[in-house]
């Protein structure tokens, strides 16, 4: 047989053997397996939560109801936190004047919040990103050391004020004027430490106070209800004592839910 015979009939029994020969049980379980299993891999999708981890970005919705009211000072931004400083007045005096309080506000029309700590504020509220806050600490309290208690008094007159955003109005005690030199130079050192963080510095002339009670803007009927609810707290506030010296003996330091003491 001739060479290209030879490759003719082995061709022509290849074909015959493929088109006679049928495969065994377990050859026949084995190839549909694998075609299921090829199917299944094609035809299962991701879950929704998955893919969406990596098509969008997540973001956050503030809910102002769930902070009885209360809007941010400055838009969330993921990883960045809430960052404050303020000096913490005495338990004792806190105690005092949240008793008066909250016998006054009961006569008011407004409906006014209590404040849920009283203390006087050092600083402005910045965003500071979490990794800074463990140096930020650590300049804070570097930058304090040299400073001793600081002796103070509150005025009984109310003085009312408004947040930078103009979103609520606070009803506040005046720090008497005579210590606005040492507060000064405390918030001026603290702006140091802002300012190597790039942070904003607190007010060019601030006026230091006690805050004890807010509204939102937004809930304000008119400010002729604002100004009679001064009225009279000035006239029942007017009737207490409060030209009693208090101590400061610390200042906090609040960064979301990190907190720093300086013992003054």
């Amino acid at each position: 047989m001739g060479s290209l015979k030879l490759l003719s009939a082995y061709d022509t029994s290849s074909d015959s053997d493929g088109e006679h020969e049928e495969l065994s049980d377990d050859m026949k379980f084995q190839h549909q397996t694998d075609k299921v299993t090829e199917n299944k891999r094609e035809l299962l999708p991701l879950p929704s939560s998955v893919s969406r981890m990596f098509s969008e970005k997540h973001s956050h919705v503030d809910s102002p109801e769930l902070h009885q009211g209360r809007k941010r000072t400055f838009p969330h931004q993921r990883g960045n936190w809430a960052t404050f400083v303020f000096a913490k007045i005495p338990i004792t005096l806190e105690d005092k004047l949240r008793t008066h309080v909250l016998q006054s506000l009961n006569f008011l029309k407004t409906d006014w919040t209590i404040c849920d700590d009283f203390h006087i504020s050092l600083s402005r509220t910045v965003s500071l990103p979490h990794h800074c806050i463990d140096p930020f600490f650590s300049e804070l309290k570097i930058g304090l050391k040299d400073f001793k208690s600081i002796s103070l008094r509150i005025l009984s007159s109310i003085q009312v004020y408004t947040n930078d955003e103009n979103t609520r109005t606070f009803l506040s005690f005046p720090i008497h004027s005579d210590y606005n030199e040492i507060l000064i130079a405390l918030s001026k050192r603290i702006d140091t430490v802002f300012t190597r963080f790039r942070l904003q510095e607190y007010y060019k002339n601030p006026s230091f106070h006690i805050s004890f009670a807010w509204i939102c803007n937004e809930n304000v009927k008119s400010l002729e209800l604002i100004n009679n609810d001064v009225g009279q707290l000035n006239h029942y506030f007017s009737n207490l004592e409060y030209d009693d010296f208090f101590q400061i003996t610390e200042i906090i330091c609040k960064a979301g839910n990190k907190h720093l003491t300086v013992d003054l």
